[in-house]
């Protein structure tokens, strides 16, 4: 997992789809689950920038999800 993070984010063939099932938003999930069973900061950093491509208007806030 955290060999995707080595890749830029345009690689990574993701896009800027929101969906859970094959978009930002479930790369973000599983992302969490990582930094939160592991705690190695590779996930908790990649989380973050994961988090902003929902934009400003979003309550989505992987600092909060993570305790930050």
């Amino acid at each position: 997992m955290a060999a995707v993070y080595r890749r830029p984010w345009s690689a990574r063939q993701i896009g800027d789809s929101p969906g859970l099932c094959h978009g930002v938003a479930g790369l973000l999930q599983i992302t969490l689950r990582f930094a939160d069973d592991t705690g190695e900061p590779v996930f908790t950093e990649a989380a973050v920038p994961g988090a902003s491509r929902f934009g400003t208007g979003s309550s989505c806030s992987a600092e909060a999800y993570l305790g930050e």
